[in-house]
Protein backbone atom coordinates (compact mmCIF):
# COMPACT_ATOMS: atom_id res chain seq x y z
CA UNK A 1 0.00 0.00 0.00
CA UNK A 2 1.50 3.73 -1.14
CA UNK A 3 2.13 6.11 1.53
CA UNK A 4 -0.78 8.10 -0.48
CA UNK A 5 -3.13 5.22 -0.36
CA UNK A 6 -2.38 5.24 3.55
CA UNK A 7 -2.55 8.79 3.65
CA UNK A 8 -6.18 8.81 2.26
CA UNK A 9 -7.27 6.02 3.91
CA UNK A 10 -6.52 7.71 7.55
CA UNK A 11 -8.21 10.72 5.85
CA UNK A 12 -11.70 8.69 5.38
CA UNK A 13 -11.65 7.22 9.03
CA UNK A 14 -10.49 10.27 10.54
CA UNK A 15 -13.76 12.04 8.43
CA UNK A 16 -16.14 9.36 9.30
CA UNK A 17 -15.10 8.81 12.87
CA UNK A 18 -16.27 12.90 13.34
CA UNK A 19 -19.44 12.58 11.27
CA UNK A 20 -20.21 9.38 13.00
CA UNK A 21 -19.17 10.54 16.58
CA UNK A 22 -21.93 10.30 19.11
CA UNK A 23 -23.61 13.78 20.39
CA UNK A 24 -21.53 15.22 23.33
CA UNK A 25 -18.31 13.25 22.71
CA UNK A 26 -16.24 14.04 25.60
CA UNK A 27 -12.47 14.34 25.20
CA UNK A 28 -10.35 11.79 26.94
CA UNK A 29 -7.70 13.80 28.20
CA UNK A 30 -5.46 16.99 26.53
CA UNK A 31 -2.81 14.78 25.78
CA UNK A 32 -4.82 13.12 23.16
CA UNK A 33 -7.97 15.82 22.55
CA UNK A 34 -11.22 14.85 21.05
CA UNK A 35 -9.81 12.50 19.09
CA UNK A 36 -7.24 9.51 19.81
CA UNK A 37 -5.58 8.43 16.62
CA UNK A 38 -3.54 5.34 15.79
CA UNK A 39 -0.21 7.04 16.88
CA UNK A 40 -1.42 7.76 20.11
CA UNK A 41 -3.72 4.90 20.82
CA UNK A 42 0.22 3.26 20.43
CA UNK A 43 1.76 5.88 22.41
CA UNK A 44 -0.58 4.93 25.36
CA UNK A 45 -1.39 1.82 25.59
CA UNK A 46 -4.77 2.39 24.33
CA UNK A 47 -6.91 -0.68 22.65
CA UNK A 48 -3.54 -2.59 22.42
CA UNK A 49 -6.10 -5.40 21.23
CA UNK A 50 -7.70 -3.94 18.64
CA UNK A 51 -5.70 -4.60 15.17
CA UNK A 52 -6.35 -2.19 12.38
CA UNK A 53 -7.19 1.27 14.56
CA UNK A 54 -7.59 4.17 12.71
CA UNK A 55 -9.16 6.09 15.50
CA UNK A 56 -11.39 6.51 18.72
CA UNK A 57 -13.91 9.00 20.35
CA UNK A 58 -15.76 8.82 23.77
CA UNK A 59 -19.35 9.96 24.71
CA UNK A 60 -21.00 9.17 28.04
CA UNK A 61 -22.68 6.07 28.59
CA UNK A 62 -26.20 5.05 29.67
CA UNK A 63 -24.30 3.66 32.98
CA UNK A 64 -22.52 6.27 34.27
CA UNK A 65 -19.71 5.46 32.27
CA UNK A 66 -18.29 6.26 29.16
CA UNK A 67 -19.03 4.59 25.61
CA UNK A 68 -15.61 4.53 22.94
CA UNK A 69 -16.65 4.72 19.47
CA UNK A 70 -13.35 2.84 17.82
CA UNK A 71 -13.14 3.22 13.80
CA UNK A 72 -10.92 0.43 12.36
CA UNK A 73 -9.10 -0.12 8.89
CA UNK A 74 -11.03 -3.45 6.99
CA UNK A 75 -13.55 -4.51 4.63
CA UNK A 76 -15.14 -2.38 4.20
CA UNK A 77 -13.06 1.15 5.12
CA UNK A 78 -14.22 2.51 8.23
CA UNK A 79 -15.95 -0.24 10.39
CA UNK A 80 -16.80 0.93 13.66
CA UNK A 81 -17.39 -0.44 16.78
CA UNK A 82 -18.59 0.40 20.58
CA UNK A 83 -16.91 -0.22 23.91
CA UNK A 84 -17.92 0.40 27.36
CA UNK A 85 -15.39 2.31 29.25
CA UNK A 86 -16.38 1.80 33.60
CA UNK A 87 -15.90 5.27 35.04
CA UNK A 88 -13.14 3.55 37.02
CA UNK A 89 -11.34 2.29 34.34
CA UNK A 90 -11.57 5.87 32.41
CA UNK A 91 -10.26 7.49 35.65
CA UNK A 92 -7.21 5.18 35.62
CA UNK A 93 -6.57 6.39 32.33
CA UNK A 94 -6.26 10.01 32.78
CA UNK A 95 -4.13 9.88 35.50
CA UNK A 96 -1.92 7.91 33.95
CA UNK A 97 -1.86 10.40 31.36
CA UNK A 98 -1.63 12.91 33.43
CA UNK A 99 1.96 11.52 34.76
CA UNK A 100 3.19 10.93 30.74
CA UNK A 101 2.89 7.31 31.49
CA UNK A 102 1.23 4.72 29.30
CA UNK A 103 -2.12 3.23 30.44
CA UNK A 104 -2.08 -0.05 31.39
CA UNK A 105 -3.36 -1.66 28.45
CA UNK A 106 -5.90 -4.12 29.54
CA UNK A 107 -8.80 -3.47 27.36
CA UNK A 108 -12.38 -1.84 28.99
CA UNK A 109 -15.16 -4.77 30.09
CA UNK A 110 -17.45 -5.57 27.44
CA UNK A 111 -20.29 -6.17 29.41
CA UNK A 112 -23.80 -7.24 27.47
CA UNK A 113 -25.86 -5.94 29.65
CA UNK A 114 -25.23 -2.43 29.56
CA UNK A 115 -23.51 -2.00 26.42
CA UNK A 116 -25.25 -0.31 23.41
CA UNK A 117 -23.26 -2.29 20.78
CA UNK A 118 -21.48 -4.97 22.44
CA UNK A 119 -18.41 -6.21 20.24
CA UNK A 120 -19.00 -9.83 20.71
CA UNK A 121 -22.13 -11.55 18.98
CA UNK A 122 -25.70 -12.01 20.36
CA UNK A 123 -26.80 -15.16 21.99
CA UNK A 124 -29.27 -16.62 19.59
CA UNK A 125 -33.01 -15.55 20.24
CA UNK A 126 -33.74 -18.51 22.42
CA UNK A 127 -30.93 -18.52 24.91
CA UNK A 128 -31.41 -14.47 25.06
CA UNK A 129 -32.24 -13.75 28.84
CA UNK A 130 -36.13 -12.07 29.88
CA UNK A 131 -36.08 -8.35 30.10
CA UNK A 132 -34.91 -5.56 27.95
CA UNK A 133 -32.32 -6.06 25.49
CA UNK A 134 -28.92 -5.19 25.45
CA UNK A 135 -28.43 -1.41 24.38
CA UNK A 136 -31.73 -0.46 25.44
CA UNK A 137 -32.57 2.08 28.06
CA UNK A 138 -33.56 0.32 31.16
CA UNK A 139 -37.93 0.90 31.88
CA UNK A 140 -38.32 3.74 33.80
CA UNK A 141 -40.15 2.06 36.71
CA UNK A 142 -39.12 4.74 39.18
CA UNK A 143 -37.14 4.04 42.49
CA UNK A 144 -38.23 1.48 44.78
CA UNK A 145 -40.52 2.72 47.51
CA UNK A 146 -39.03 3.48 50.86
CA UNK A 147 -41.52 3.13 53.09
CA UNK A 148 -42.03 -0.05 55.24
CA UNK A 149 -45.31 -1.26 57.14
CA UNK A 150 -45.13 -2.88 60.49
CA UNK A 151 -47.46 -4.67 62.11
CA UNK A 152 -47.37 -6.44 65.03
CA UNK A 153 -50.11 -8.59 67.93
CA UNK A 154 -49.03 -9.70 71.36
CA UNK A 155 -49.26 -9.64 74.81
CA UNK A 156 -48.60 -7.18 77.60
CA UNK A 157 -48.95 -7.38 81.06
CA UNK A 158 -49.20 -4.76 83.83
CA UNK A 159 -46.26 -5.01 86.97
CA UNK A 160 -47.83 -2.10 89.07
CA UNK A 161 -51.01 -2.49 90.73
CA UNK A 162 -53.31 -1.49 87.76
CA UNK A 163 -52.78 -5.48 87.14
CA UNK A 164 -54.49 -6.00 90.27
CA UNK A 165 -58.33 -4.55 89.19
CA UNK A 166 -57.41 -5.98 85.38
CA UNK A 167 -56.24 -8.75 83.78
CA UNK A 168 -53.43 -9.16 81.07
CA UNK A 169 -53.97 -7.20 77.55
CA UNK A 170 -53.88 -7.94 73.58
CA UNK A 171 -51.00 -5.49 72.46
CA UNK A 172 -51.35 -4.54 68.88
CA UNK A 173 -49.50 -1.99 66.95
CA UNK A 174 -49.16 -0.24 63.55
CA UNK A 175 -46.33 1.66 62.44
CA UNK A 176 -44.63 3.54 59.58
CA UNK A 177 -41.30 3.11 59.06
CA UNK A 178 -38.49 5.30 57.38
CA UNK A 179 -34.85 3.57 57.13
CA UNK A 180 -32.25 6.57 57.70
CA UNK A 181 -29.34 4.47 56.86
CA UNK A 182 -28.50 0.78 56.40
CA UNK A 183 -28.97 0.14 59.93
CA UNK A 184 -31.15 2.88 61.26
CA UNK A 185 -35.17 3.27 60.90
CA UNK A 186 -37.57 5.95 62.33
CA UNK A 187 -40.62 4.84 63.13
CA UNK A 188 -44.24 6.60 63.92
CA UNK A 189 -46.94 4.78 64.95
CA UNK A 190 -50.33 3.73 67.44
CA UNK A 191 -50.57 0.99 69.59
CA UNK A 192 -53.45 -0.28 71.87
CA UNK A 193 -53.99 -2.82 73.99
CA UNK A 194 -57.71 -5.00 75.50
CA UNK A 195 -58.06 -6.19 78.69
CA UNK A 196 -60.17 -7.55 80.85
CA UNK A 197 -61.63 -7.01 84.73
CA UNK A 198 -60.37 -9.61 87.08
CA UNK A 199 -62.35 -12.07 87.85
CA UNK A 200 -63.09 -11.37 91.95
CA UNK A 201 -64.12 -7.71 90.89
CA UNK A 202 -66.25 -8.72 88.14
CA UNK A 203 -68.18 -11.14 90.98
CA UNK A 204 -69.06 -7.44 92.97
CA UNK A 205 -69.62 -5.36 89.46
CA UNK A 206 -70.70 -7.73 87.08
CA UNK A 207 -68.05 -7.29 83.74
CA UNK A 208 -65.91 -4.44 83.25
CA UNK A 209 -63.04 -3.71 80.30
CA UNK A 210 -60.06 -1.51 80.39
CA UNK A 211 -58.31 -0.12 77.26
CA UNK A 212 -54.49 1.50 76.62
CA UNK A 213 -54.00 3.45 73.91
CA UNK A 214 -50.14 4.96 72.66
CA UNK A 215 -49.49 7.18 69.89
CA UNK A 216 -45.47 7.11 69.51
CA UNK A 217 -42.27 8.05 67.97
CA UNK A 218 -39.65 5.62 67.71
CA UNK A 219 -35.76 4.53 66.04
CA UNK A 220 -34.71 1.20 65.96
CA UNK A 221 -30.96 0.20 65.45
CA UNK A 222 -30.45 -2.79 63.46
CA UNK A 223 -27.38 -4.99 63.62
CA UNK A 224 -26.86 -8.30 60.86
CA UNK A 225 -26.59 -11.47 63.29
CA UNK A 226 -26.96 -13.42 60.28
CA UNK A 227 -27.06 -13.86 56.71
CA UNK A 228 -30.86 -12.68 56.80
CA UNK A 229 -31.27 -12.23 60.39
CA UNK A 230 -30.97 -8.67 62.25
CA UNK A 231 -31.35 -7.79 66.16
CA UNK A 232 -33.10 -5.45 67.16
CA UNK A 233 -32.88 -2.89 69.41
CA UNK A 234 -35.99 0.31 69.55
CA UNK A 235 -36.65 2.67 71.77
CA UNK A 236 -40.09 4.67 71.90
CA UNK A 237 -41.94 7.75 73.21
CA UNK A 238 -45.32 9.30 73.04
CA UNK A 239 -48.65 9.97 75.17
CA UNK A 240 -50.73 7.22 76.43
CA UNK A 241 -54.04 7.04 77.24
CA UNK A 242 -56.16 4.56 79.97
CA UNK A 243 -59.88 3.78 79.60
CA UNK A 244 -61.70 1.68 82.33
CA UNK A 245 -65.15 0.80 82.32
CA UNK A 246 -66.39 -0.83 85.76
CA UNK A 247 -69.48 -2.76 85.75
CA UNK A 248 -72.38 -3.79 87.78
CA UNK A 249 -74.23 -1.23 90.50
CA UNK A 250 -72.20 -1.45 93.22
CA UNK A 251 -70.15 1.94 92.92
CA UNK A 252 -71.82 5.12 93.60
CA UNK A 253 -71.23 8.67 91.88
CA UNK A 254 -72.88 12.46 92.04
CA UNK A 255 -75.73 10.62 94.72
CA UNK A 256 -77.02 8.06 92.52
CA UNK A 257 -76.18 4.21 91.52
CA UNK A 258 -74.75 3.82 88.17
CA UNK A 259 -77.53 1.47 86.88
CA UNK A 260 -76.62 1.46 83.46
CA UNK A 261 -73.89 -1.11 83.78
CA UNK A 262 -70.47 1.11 83.40
CA UNK A 263 -68.54 4.04 84.94
CA UNK A 264 -65.79 5.16 82.72
CA UNK A 265 -62.47 6.86 83.97
CA UNK A 266 -59.74 7.79 81.36
CA UNK A 267 -56.21 8.85 82.41
CA UNK A 268 -53.80 10.24 79.29
CA UNK A 269 -50.03 11.29 79.89
CA UNK A 270 -46.64 10.66 78.56
CA UNK A 271 -44.20 8.08 78.40
CA UNK A 272 -41.71 5.64 76.50
CA UNK A 273 -40.89 2.28 76.10
CA UNK A 274 -37.81 -0.10 75.10
CA UNK A 275 -38.03 -2.80 72.47
CA UNK A 276 -35.48 -5.69 71.92
CA UNK A 277 -35.73 -8.32 69.35
CA UNK A 278 -34.78 -10.25 66.08
CA UNK A 279 -36.50 -9.38 62.61
CA UNK A 280 -35.71 -12.21 59.81
CA UNK A 281 -35.72 -11.50 56.05
CA UNK A 282 -38.60 -13.54 53.65
CA UNK A 283 -37.85 -14.25 50.64
CA UNK A 284 -34.33 -13.42 48.65
CA UNK A 285 -31.68 -10.76 49.01
CA UNK A 286 -34.13 -8.42 47.27
CA UNK A 287 -37.17 -8.67 49.18
CA UNK A 288 -38.50 -5.72 51.65
CA UNK A 289 -40.47 -8.38 54.13
CA UNK A 290 -39.56 -9.56 57.62
CA UNK A 291 -41.23 -11.63 59.95
CA UNK A 292 -40.34 -10.16 64.01
CA UNK A 293 -40.23 -11.10 67.43
CA UNK A 294 -39.91 -8.57 70.34
CA UNK A 295 -39.93 -8.31 73.72
CA UNK A 296 -41.47 -5.08 74.95
CA UNK A 297 -41.53 -2.69 78.00
CA UNK A 298 -42.56 0.74 79.00
CA UNK A 299 -43.83 2.86 81.47
CA UNK A 300 -45.97 6.25 81.39
CA UNK A 301 -47.81 8.39 84.19
CA UNK A 302 -51.07 7.77 85.69
CA UNK A 303 -54.07 8.85 88.09
CA UNK A 304 -53.38 6.23 91.01
CA UNK A 305 -57.36 7.00 91.74
CA UNK A 306 -59.15 4.26 89.17
CA UNK A 307 -62.49 4.64 91.44
CA UNK A 308 -63.64 7.21 93.67
CA UNK A 309 -67.09 6.63 95.19
CA UNK A 310 -69.09 10.45 95.76
CA UNK A 311 -71.04 10.93 98.55
CA UNK A 312 -68.64 8.41 100.55
CA UNK A 313 -65.21 8.97 99.74
CA UNK A 314 -63.93 5.84 99.04
CA UNK A 315 -61.63 4.95 96.38
CA UNK A 316 -60.06 1.96 94.49
CA UNK A 317 -56.09 3.40 93.99
CA UNK A 318 -53.31 1.86 92.10
CA UNK A 319 -49.67 3.32 91.82
CA UNK A 320 -48.73 6.75 90.24
CA UNK A 321 -47.97 4.97 87.03
CA UNK A 322 -48.46 2.06 84.95
CA UNK A 323 -45.14 -0.27 83.68
CA UNK A 324 -45.86 -3.03 81.01
CA UNK A 325 -44.27 -5.60 79.66
CA UNK A 326 -44.94 -8.18 76.72
CA UNK A 327 -44.34 -10.18 73.83
CA UNK A 328 -45.03 -9.83 70.10
CA UNK A 329 -44.85 -11.42 66.72
CA UNK A 330 -45.42 -9.12 63.50
CA UNK A 331 -44.89 -8.82 59.92
CA UNK A 332 -42.26 -6.13 58.10
CA UNK A 333 -43.42 -4.95 54.66
CA UNK A 334 -41.85 -2.34 51.60
CA UNK A 335 -44.81 0.06 50.39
Amino acid sequence: MTRDVKILLLLLGLASAAAAAPAGTVPLHPAVGDTVDAGEAARWGLFPDVPGLVCAVFAPGPRGGFLARLTIAGDPPGSHRERNVPRSLWDGWRRSLDAGEPVSGVPPEVNRDTAVWPEVPLPAVAARPDGPRPGLPVPDVGPPGRWLLLTDVGWKHATTAFGDYFTDMLRVSVALGLPLGENFLATAGLQLGLGDLQDDFEDLTDNGRAAHYGIELGARALLPVGERTDAVLGVRGGYYLRSLRWGGTLFWGYGSVYRSGSLVREMSDWGGGLDVGLRRRLGGADSRRWLAATLHAETCAADPVLLQDAISGDRLLADDHDDWIGASIGLIMGL
